[in-house]
Parts: C-alpha cells; sequence; structure tokens
C-alpha cells in the first residue's frame, strides 16, 4: 500500500472517530461510540504527518536539494587506523571542497550522519571519530551558498534517513526553510484545528 492511500485511510479513520457521537445519535448501533481522547488524536496526527512527510519527501526533496546543490563528491574512507583514515580524507578535502558543504558518512547503502560546514576545515572535528572507523565512503554535496546550509541539511536527513541524526527544521533566523518540514507542519496545524478537542 502506497504511503499516499495509508494517509487517506488513516485520515478517514479519524474523521469517524471524531464524528463516531453524532452518528450514534442518527444510527442504532449496539455498543458504545467509538471515541477519541486527546492522546489518541495526537497518535494519530503524527502517525498523519509521518505518513505526509513520506509523501512529500519522495515527490519533492530530491528536486529541491538538486537546485541548491552545485557539485556533489564522494570518497571511499580507506587507511589502517584513525589517523590514516582522517589523513587521507582531510588530503582529499582540501583538494577537492571550496565552499560550504553538507557531508554525510555512509556504511554501504546505509547513512550513518549528516552533518554541515562552511567550509572543507569542518570536517577536522572527525579526526577521533567513530565515524571514520564505520564509514566506508564520505559524500559531500557543495551548496550555493552558506545561508542554504541548513536547508541542505534538512533535506538530507529527509531524504537519507541518517542512523543518528533525527529531523531537525531548518530554523536560523536568515536562512532557507527546509520545504518538507514546513509543509508537515502546516498539515499538523491544520488537523490540530479540525480535529480540535473541547
Amino acid at each position: 500500500m502506497s504511503h499516499a492511500k495509508a494517509f487517506d485511510l488513516k485520515l478517514d479513520d479519524l474523521w469517524h472517530r471524531r464524528t463516531a457521537p453524532i452518528r450514534a445519535h442518527v444510527r442504532r448501533r449496539p455498543g458504545a461510540p467509538r471515541s477519541l481522547s486527546k492522546k489518541g488524536r495526537e497518535d494519530a496526527i503524527a502517525a498523519l504527518c509521518r505518513l505526509a512527510e513520506q509523501v512529500i519527501c519522495r515527490r519533492d526533496a530530491r528536486r529541491e536539494l538538486e537546485s541548491i546543490v552545485r557539485l556533489s563528491r564522494r570518497t571511499v574512507v580507506r587507511g589502517r587506523g584513525l589517523e590514516a583514515r582522517f589523513g587521507n580524507i582531510k588530503a582529499w578535502a582540501r583538494k577537492n571542497l571550496k565552499g560550504p558543504i553538507i557531508y554525510s558518512f555512509w556504511r554501504g547503502n546505509r547513512c550513518l550522519y549528516v552533518g554541515k560546514g562552511k567550509s572543507w576545515r569542518r570536517l577536522g572535528a572527525y579526526q577521533k571519530s567513530v565515524y571514520l572507523r564505520d564509514a566506508s565512503t564520505l559524500r559531500v554535496k557543495m551548496v550555493r551558498s552558506p545561508s542554504y546550509l541548513p536547508k541542505a541539511e534538512c533535506l538530507c536527513t529527509h531524504l537519507y534517513e541518517p542512523r543518528d541524526n533525527r529531523v531537525k527544521a531548518a530554523s536560523k533566523t536568515y536562512s532557507k526553510k527546509c520545504p518538507i518540514c514546513r509543509a508537515t507542519k502546516q498539515i499538523r496545524d491544520e488537523l490540530r484545528e479540525l480535529f480540535r478537542m473541547r
């Protein structure tokens, strides 16, 4: 079942639960009508938002990210020991990376972590990191300007679902906003307004 179809079914179920007391006045059925508690409403809205995020992400995130990325690069994390691995990454980064970057550590097809930096020097913080030991590749995207960094990091986190990140909406004052987080927030706000509890 597609995420969009699951979203529709979940929304229909929430509507039926919300309107069950009204229906009970008209349709006599055995048993008490299905109730909707505040916790049940919040759980249903959270599930709807997760489904909506997946649909919107598949539809829009990759295109949005491509529009703000100048170049993409990747390198194999190789070397014997953390010091050698870090030395190889540092030499590669100094030679190949310019401007603000979004970087991600990968082990095979699994993303471990996504981060951002105003230059390649940000990778210096990983000199003794567990990611140097665990990762097989480092992927880097160079973005158009520093103001796009929070948005690009957020989009990559939505797309790659890294093991060690949670999605945090891009929120710096002068930064570009993540369209996935913005759309999900609008959906959450409208659902809470629509299914407001007394």
